[in-house]
């Protein structure tokens, strides 16, 4: 709508969808991002999805990192990592068990140091600045 507000109806469940937007400010100038929206499988209440928790530990990351997933349930995720600029230098599909687990972070593309986000979707959500302090290989 012309104030910005975005509605739908709802969707179905256990879905992902990729949503290009388009945003124009009052000078003319445009962005092009694309949203990604993805649905609870049928049958998963509100309170399925508050129990994960997630973390990268250490941070700064190095070549020996780990995602501290604490959930309560079984299900898939993305892990993906952005340079400042949006462009995507890390993704991976990872599996996670219910409880407590660490997953490695392993980085092969050995990336420059720096600030990055870390984004994390799928049966849970999580985003957050990493510092990337990786050695040479």
């Amino acid at each position: 709508t012309e104030d910005g507000q975005l509605s739908c109806k709802p969707l179905v469940p256990g879905k992902t969808w990729s949503i290009p937007v388009k945003v124009e400010d009052y000078q003319g100038l445009t962005a092009f991002r694309s949203v990604t929206l993805s649905t609870a499988p049928s049958g998963t209440g509100d309170n399925d999805l508050i129990n994960t928790k997630i973390q990268v530990y250490p941070n700064p990351v190095t070549e020996k990192s780990w995602l501290y997933i604490d959930s309560n349930r079984d299900g898939n995720m993305v892990v993906e990592i952005f340079d400042l600029t949006g462009k995507k230098i890390f993704s991976r599909n990872q599996s996670i068990k219910a409880g407590k687990r660490m997953y490695p972070l392993d980085l092969n593309s050995n990336p420059a140091p720096g600030i990055y986000i870390l984004q994390v979707s799928g049966i849970a959500s999580y985003r957050s600045k990493i510092c990337l302090n990786m050695l040479s290989r």
